[in-house]
């Protein structure tokens, strides 16, 4: 009520509101569509890379050639290591991971299948004491190792090491990984 223009104003404030609430609901739709069709995708990922690193374990069981196990190993480790980018898609998109522990696992546990999905395994050096990880976590802390680990090997120089302690310290317990790697010049740490 109120003069014409007032009025004017007051339809064309409802109106553009109204809009408003519309394009953010048909985006928060649209956002919420490829979320779910990117945790699907994810999921069916890693289910097949699931059977495919069962079915590569069949194979190095049967297998005897050394020349035959060291290439399925190779294999394995690529594959564990497609699955492990599969999880990543799975936390990007905000869902539970497919993988669980139903009870406490050991660090040396947590870190063996950290390791199982690094390629260059073989230059990780490991110093570890003994403590126990809740269930609930142990993927989780699986895979940041791994992804921590990998990335340190990747960006150290061929011919040196990895190494990956832990210790209880007063806050619970510290896991440290130490690279070699080529480092940020002066000029990027000012950046960064």
């Amino acid at each position: 009520r109120g003069p014409r223009e007032v009025t004017a104003l007051a339809g064309a404030v409802t109106s553009l509101n109204a809009a408003a609430v519309s394009l953010v609901t048909q985006e928060h739709d649209r956002q919420r569509r490829t979320r779910d069709l990117t945790t699907h995708l994810a999921r069916r990922n890693h289910g097949l890379v699931d059977r495919l690193v069962t079915q590569i374990g069949e194979l190095e069981t049967a297998e005897r050639s050394p020349s035959v196990l060291s290439q399925l190993s190779r294999l394995r480790h690529t594959a564990t290591r497609t699955r492990r980018h599969a999880e990543s898609m799975l936390v990007l998109t905000g869902a539970l991971p497919d993988r669980t522990w139903p009870r406490s696992a050991g660090v040396a546990d947590v870190l063996r299948a950290a390791l199982s999905g690094i390629e260059d395994h073989g230059r990780v050096d490991t110093d570890i004491e003994p403590a126990a990880v809740r269930g609930s976590v142990v993927a989780d802390l699986a895979h940041l190792v791994a992804e921590l680990v990998e990335n340190g090997a990747h960006f150290s120089p061929p011919d040196t090491h990895v190494g990956v302690t832990g210790a209880p310290d007063a806050r619970g317990y510290r896991i440290d990984i130490a690279d070699r790697g080529f480092g940020m010049t002066a000029a990027q740490l000012d950046a960064a």
